[in-house]
C-alpha cells in the first residue's frame, strides 16, 4: 500500500542516504514520507501557509497575494505540502482551492506532543 507520493528527486536522495533500506519498499516509503513531512515544516514560508490554512481555505493566488510571493513560488510550496499529505488542493471550476488536511495535521501535533513529553521525562498518562 502506497502511503506517500514521492518526487523523483526525493527518491534519489533517499537512495543515497538510506541504501540498506532502499530495497525494503514499505520501510523506505515510511522513512521517505517522514523525511518529506519534516521537510514541509522546516521552511518558514510553508509554516506561514499552514497558519493561514488553519483559519480557512485559500486559492494559490490568494496565498501569493497575502504572503507577498509569486504564484509559482506558492505553487511549489503547495506541491511539496500536498506530496507530504499535509495539504489538499481541489479544482472547483477555474479555481484551485487548498485546505489543510486536518486529520494528518492533528496526528502530527499529537506525535510531536508525545515526543516532547517523552524527551522531557513526562509520562503520557
Amino acid at each position: 500500500m502506497k502511503i506517500f507520493k514521492f518526487s523523483k528527486k526525493g527518491q534519489t536522495l533517499f537512495q543515497g542516504y538510506f541504501p540498506k533500506c532502499y530495497n525494503q519498499f514499505e520501510d523506505c516509503e515510511i522513512v521517505m514520507g517522514v523525511r518529506e513531512l519534516f521537510n514541509v515544516f522546516s521552511d518558514p514560508v510553508r509554516l506561514k501557509i499552514v497558519e493561514l490554512l488553519k483559519e480557512r481555505d485559500w486559492t494559490p493566488s490568494q496565498l501569493a497575494e497575502e504572503l507577498g510571493l509569486s504564484r509559482p513560488t506558492i505553487t511549489h510550496h503547495l506541491n511539496l505540502m500536498r506530496n507530504a499529505g499535509v495539504v489538499n488542493c481541489t479544482k472547483q471550476g477555474k479555481e484551485v482551492i487548498c485546505s489543510l488536511e486536518e486529520t494528518v495535521f492533528q496526528e502530527i501535533l499529537e506525535f510531536a506532543a508525545r515526543f516532547l513529553r517523552k524527551k522531557g521525562g513526562e509520562n503520557e498518562d
